[in-house]
């Protein structure tokens, strides 16, 4: 399966907005609200976008946020979103994102990086395990 890992462009949208569907599958989604989200962050500098591509389709997503951390002293990279299409789930595509990111992490002098994942999501899980990652700590958030 030859899979190609590149930055997306804003034509790439309609593909990675059925992707965030599958990974957020109890949200409700604001179509307009999440391109100019998408498009803000194509053009962020903290924050890097990639997408994979197989037959000329994009099947996988991720995006991560560089921020100063005082816990790190330094660079942290953090995991925004990674979402493989349920279809190709199990065939490596999800590796190659997370490796991709870790790589761009590194290229920014990154010391740690990090993701949340809901707890309904064992088998994302047991994904980010497999690749070193450790449950540390438990995320609150609060609407406002």
């Amino acid at each position: 399966m030859k899979i190609l890992i590149r930055k997306p462009a804003l034509a790439d949208f309609p593909e990675v907005f059925a992707l965030l569907k599958q990974l957020w599958l109890h949200k409700r989604f604001n179509k307009n609200l999440m391109k100019k989200t998408f498009a803000k962050a194509l053009k962020n500098k903290s924050q890097d976008c990639i997408i994979a591509v197989y037959n000329g389709r994009t099947i996988g997503f991720a995006s991560a946020t560089i921020k100063n951390s005082f816990w790190d002293t330094g660079n942290s990279c953090y995991i925004d979103t990674l979402v493989v299409d349920k279809m190709y789930r199990g065939y490596g595509i999800g590796k190659k994102l997370l490796k991709e990111i870790i790589n761009l992490a590194k290229k920014k002098a990154c010391k740690r990086i990090e993701c949340d994942s809901d707890f309904r999501r064992k088998e994302a899980h047991k994904f980010y395990e497999s690749h070193g990652f450790e449950k540390c700590n438990f995320m609150f958030s609060k609407d406002i």
